[in-house]
């Protein structure tokens, strides 16, 4: 369950994130501001765990809220042959359909 979706807020500095979460883009926007070296060096940490996340961006919307944007870096092109071989060492005993 994911629970019930957070209200809108506007965007407001904030310094510690919440116990939630639900303030990550303000927080971010804080870093941006105050301390943006320590910002990119959570993006890089960040990208060594979750390596699909090509960048990180903020935009301000008109009604004053703040928007977190993550941009996911392009999928490689692949042939079936390479993807029922990562596939196998991935899942080994798992079958996949025939073609």
């Amino acid at each position: 369950m994911w629970g019930r979706p957070a209200s809108p807020r506007k965007a407001v500095r904030r310094e510690l994130l919440s116990t939630t979460g639900d303030n990550l883009a303000n927080v971010i926007q804080y870093l941006e501001e105050s301390h943006p070296e320590a910002l990119e060096e959570v993006f890089e940490d960040l990208s060594h765990y979750v390596p699909q996340i090509e960048r990180l961006a903020l935009e301000h919307m008109d009604d004053g809220r703040l928007l977190l944007l993550l941009k996911d870096k392009p999928f490689e092109k692949t042939g079936d042959g390479t993807v029922r071989q990562r596939w196998d060492a991935a899942a080994p005993g798992l079958s996949h359909a025939a073609s």
